[in-house]
């Protein structure tokens, strides 16, 4: 049996169970983030919030079709003002394998495009490969891509904003994707690859530092035969 796996949030984060029905769990996640309470029926948290749900909608709609095994979300609403950021967890089972070289590294380079950068990072658990990925869009165009990302499932819906102020958001903000892969204890077929995903602009540099932060606190636990849906601080899953 494979072993679980464990994370340690800091405070902002939360996680998205994927087999229920995401209308429900996201409504639960943001009951949970006191500034877009739905006692709050102040109209700017009402707008808030429904953006913050077309946002999560979109991103938990690719992520269960992508096969996400576990997916976290961060809410700047619950936490420091870094902006948003998510974290999934996908095992993937490859025949990368070659003798005398970590299986992680070997999905690493099948990972990397012409621009990644690719390094090893070192955690308790052993060195994780880690590859990222930069780019750069506007506010508005990762507004479209959110709004496209539901349409794709049927879902209806227009990110608030006015031509002005869409206009006023084509600036450009820098985006990074990071992949952590981890090889899976005992098996030489399997990888866990760690997707973390953040819009940061000049929050960028201070998102990717927390997200190797809260990775390197990754850890395997004993094998787990069923998964555990805790929100608290200590989050674990089984792999």
């Amino acid at each position: 049996m494979s072993p679980g796996y464990a994370f340690t949030f800091p405070h902002g984060w939360g996680r998205l169970n994927l087999a229920i029905d995401l209308d429900t769990e996201i409504e639960r996640f943001l009951d949970g983030v006191t500034s877009l309470s739905r006692q709050r029926d102040a109209r700017n948290t009402v707008l808030a919030r429904r953006r913050a749900k077309n946002t999560l909608l979109a991103i938990c709609s690719q992520a269960r079709r992508d096969g996400v095994l576990d997916l976290f979300v961060f809410s700047s609403a619950a936490g420091p003002s870094m902006g948003p950021m998510c974290l999934s967890v996908l095992p993937v089972v490859t025949n990368e394998a070659r003798s005398g070289v970590s299986l992680n590294v070997e999905v690493a380079r099948s990972l990397a495009g012409p621009t990644s950068l690719v390094s090893t990072m070192s955690t308790s658990q052993g060195d994780v490969a880690r590859v990222l990925d930069r780019w750069t869009e506007s506010a508005a165009q990762w507004a479209r891509t959110a709004e496209f990302a539901l349409a794709r499932v049927g879902i209806a819906s227009t990110t608030d904003l006015s031509s002005e102020k869409r206009q006023a958001l084509e600036e450009p903000v820098e985006t990074a994707r990071v992949h952590y892969i981890v090889d899976v204890p005992k098996r030489r077929d399997c990888v866990l690859l760690m997707t973390f995903i953040a819009t940061g602009g000049v929050f960028l540099s201070p998102q990717l530092a927390h997200a190797d932060d809260i990775v390197r606190a990754f850890r395997w636990t004993a094998p787990a035969r069923t998964r555990t849906s805790s929100n608290s601080a200590d989050t674990g899953a089984a792999s």
